[in-house]
């Protein structure tokens, strides 16, 4: 899914910044105030900001904020803190989560505070929870040898900014993602949650994924029937260690040594594998066969995966 030797890299390598050309925006920007560095209709009448935040010890979270009309009036600090305040525009890395494992390099957006050990990339996204109403997801990534990731998802709730769901990683070699797909009305996202576990060594990888739909009776997140999930496959190891031995140096560093019954997979012991929400972007991603060792057969295959984090 995500390799291992990603968890080494340096932030200020995970976004590109001034090296691409400006993405187009995920929803049409609204007027903001000059501090406000990005902004997403919320109703009607309201709109999300992503803003720098104050500096209390050297240590600077920046905001979401929620306008009306141009005005602040309300916010809530995120809770990675850079070491210094300015968001600096940029590009977000696949390392962030903010997307499918598969969906490749995207134009998302991303602002980056701090500089090594403490910088932190921050991107955000709209989730159409109806018709009529929007929410804002927010990634965040931060470490230097380690890195961690941090999702949350807020809302307006009678002009007031509410956190209604936060994705957070366990302790040790964790990934997550944090995927928006279309819903079966046409109208509205779902949220379909990530994570896996790395270990190393003799331990195999686990994944797990959860899923997420808009209660408009409870005005909440709820866990929805997790679906189909999609995943590019290779080998059939003895061990875990065989596996990553297999798949290091290609393409295939990048996926998870995963116990195939993990996976739902019959007649496998230990695979390589890659999940992902859809299986045309399982099946673009198999067609790229840059720096991909013909002698290990992948595959597209569904899987089950269960409804757990790891």
């Amino acid at each position: 899914m995500i390799g291992a030797s990603r968890f080494s890299v340096s932030l200020a390598a995970l976004v590109l910044l001034g090296c691409a050309p400006e993405p187009k925006p995920a929803a049409k920007a609204l007027e903001s105030p000059p501090e406000v560095v990005a902004t997403f209709p919320a109703s009607a009448e309201l709109s999300f900001g992503l803003a720098p935040g104050k500096c209390a010890d050297a240590k600077c979270a920046a905001v979401v904020q929620l306008l009306a009309n141009g005005k602040v009036i309300d916010s809530s600090p995120l809770d990675f803190a850079a070491s210094d305040a300015q968001l600096n525009k940029g590009t977000a890395d696949k390392l962030m989560g903010a997307g499918d494992p598969l969906q490749g390099e995207d134009a998302l957006a991303a602002w980056t505070a701090g500089d090594g050990e403490r910088a932190v990339a921050t991107a955000v996204r709209p989730m159409k929870l109806s018709s009529e109403r929007t929410a804002l997801l927010v990634d965040q990534l931060a470490g230097f040898e380690h890195v961690k990731r941090r999702h949350y998802l807020y809302v307006a709730d009678n002009k007031k900014l509410k956190r209604i769901w936060t994705g957070e990683e366990s302790a040790g070699p964790a990934w997550s993602a944090a995927i928006l797909v279309n819903a079966a009305d046409g109208r509205s996202q779902e949220m379909v949650y990530l994570s896996g576990f790395q270990p190393g060594s003799t331990e195999p990888d686990a994944v797990g994924a959860k899923r997420y739909a808009w209660d408009a009776a409870q005005e909440n997140l709820a866990e929805r029937p997790l679906g189909g999930l999609y995943a590019i496959i290779a080998g059939d190891f003895a061990n875990p260690e065989a596996a990553r031995k297999a798949g290091g140096g290609t393409c295939l560093a990048e996926y998870s040594a995963l116990p195939a019954r993990a996976l739902g997979i019959p007649g496998a012991r230990i695979v390589l594998a890659v999940v992902s929400t859809q299986k045309s972007l399982a099946e673009a991603a198999l067609n790229r066969t840059d720096n991909c060792p013909g002698k290990v057969a992948r595959r597209v295959v569904e899987v089950n995966l269960a409804a757990r984090q790891p």
